[in-house]
C-alpha cells in the first residue's frame, strides 16, 4: 500500500513533471522537435502538449514507481525535490512579478 503522504508527494511531483513536458520553456526544444517528428497535427502531437493527457501517462508511471519502490531513498529524495519544486513554482507565479 502507498501511504497517503507518498501519494501526495507523487501527485506533486506528477505534476511538475507533466508541466515540464507539456509546456515548461526548459523542454521546449525537445518538444517541438518530437513534435516535428510526430507529425504536428497528430494525435501523438497533441498529448506531448496537452496537461491531461500527459499527467495521466505521468501519474501512471510515478504511481508504479511509488508503489515498487515505496521505501527507497533513490525514489523518495526526487520525487520529494519534484514535489517541492511544484510547490514553490506555484507559490511564485501566483506574485505577479
Amino acid at each position: 500500500m502507498i501511504s497517503p503522504f507518498l501519494m501526495l508527494i507523487a501527485a506533486l511531483a506528477g505534476a511538475r513533471i507533466t508541466r515540464l513536458i507539456t509546456t515548461d520553456r526548459i523542454f521546449e526544444a525537445p518538444r517541438l522537435w518530437l513534435i516535428n517528428k510526430l507529425d504536428p497535427l497528430s494525435l501523438s502531437a497533441y498529448v506531448i502538449t496537452c496537461s491531461w493527457c500527459t499527467g495521466l501517462w505521468v501519474a501512471c508511471v510515478t504511481l508504479s514507481a511509488a508503489w515498487h519502490w515505496r521505501d527507497s531513498p533513490w525514489l523518495q529524495v526526487p520525487l520529494c525535490a519534484m514535489a517541492v519544486a511544484e510547490i514553490i513554482g506555484l507559490i511564485a507565479s501566483r506574485d505577479g512579478d
